[in-house]
């Protein structure tokens, strides 16, 4: 199993995405699936159960906006956003 994130913001500055992807033993991708997220987040590890992946969104979100205009550092934590776990399961091809 394998992820990662595009912090990459959409036309509407907001979006982003986990990419997620399973690799069998002959090191071909079975699947690989791409997760929306609300905002661009930095997202630093997923776990793995026997039969599902979780996924953690929390609001530790990339904003070079902040850091250009007000010198913050490029992530921020926003404490008024939740935070939130996806869970699916670990051959999925649909992540809804």
């Amino acid at each position: 199993m394998a992820f990662g994130y595009n912090v990459e913001a959409g036309k509407s500055g907001k979006e982003g995405a986990v990419h997620y992807s399973v690799i069998n033993k002959d090191r071909k991708v079975t699947s690989n699936v791409t997760i929306p997220i609300s905002s661009p987040r930095m997202i630093h590890d997923f776990a793995i159960t026997e039969n599902y992946a979780i996924f953690p969104d929390l609001p530790m979100e990339m904003r070079p906006d902040l850091m250009i205009k007000e010198g913050k550092f490029i992530f921020h934590f926003d404490q008024e956003k939740p935070a939130r776990y996806g869970i699916m399961k670990r051959h999925c091809l649909n992540p809804d």
